[in-house]
């Protein structure tokens, strides 16, 4: 009984040889190399799917509150949509909201009453709130972070702070013609109901002038 004892502490104190440890790494290495990928699409699918899903509610928050402010004749219709959709491509009037007004609405700046555009301003209060973005979040689902309107820049380089950026065409009764969305890396593009995600690349551009226009 002794020496089984024995034999049982010499080869607990021998531990594992150098052949035995590559072995055990070898095995490791395979196993990560084919749980990584399916980990990295995993999350690459739940981001496109949030940005999608964020994208739906600013949509569908600006679809209630436009049609509440054309009703109270507040907004202020000085851009230009085309596409394809409607007429062959001919030029509509339209409302825009971009980053310089949501970024207003999401610091709560004071913004006078009598500005034309103010029922952009409620706008855009309302689609923040839709996705607790405002100014009371103390971690907002996403932040503005730059004012100047996103029309025809690189979404790479104009999110690269982290921030998001956003493009909205309305129309004059209500409702949303077109609408991108850019947060944590993907594209949202909404335009006669439908939408498309893409993921940024270095050349990814937002909408330019031949879709949206105006002073």
């Amino acid at each position: 009984m002794k020496i089984y004892f024995k034999r049982i502490k010499d080869s607990a104190d021998k531990g594992f040889s150098l052949v035995e440890l590559i072995v055990v790494c070898a095995i490791i290495m395979v196993v990560l190399s084919m749980l990584i990928p399916n980990v990295i699409g995993y999350i690459e699918k739940a981001a496109k799917m949030s940005a999608l899903n964020t994208a739906r509610v600013m949509v569908n928050g600006m679809e209630v509150a436009t049609i509440a402010h054309t009703q109270e004749g507040t907004v202020y219709l000085n851009k230009e949509y085309r596409s394809e959709y409607y007429d062959n491509g001919k030029t509509m009037k339209c409302g825009f909201l971009t980053n310089w007004m949501l970024k207003k609405a999401q610091r709560n700046e004071t913004y006078a009453s009598t500005n034309l555009n103010y029922a952009d301003y409620l706008i855009a209060k309302d689609i923040l709130e839709a996705i607790r973005s405002d100014h009371s979040q103390r971690k907002p689902a996403m932040k503005f972070t730059k004012d100047a309107r996103p029309l025809g820049a690189n979404c790479k380089d104009y999110c690269s702070d982290g921030g998001s950026a956003a493009i909205f065409a309305y129309a004059p009764g209500g409702g949303v013609y077109f609408a991108q969305i850019c947060d944590k890396g993907w594209l949202v593009t909404y335009e006669h109901g439908n939408y498309t995600v893409e993921k940024v690349k270095s050349n990814t551009t937002f909408v330019g002038e031949s879709k949206l226009k105006g002073s």
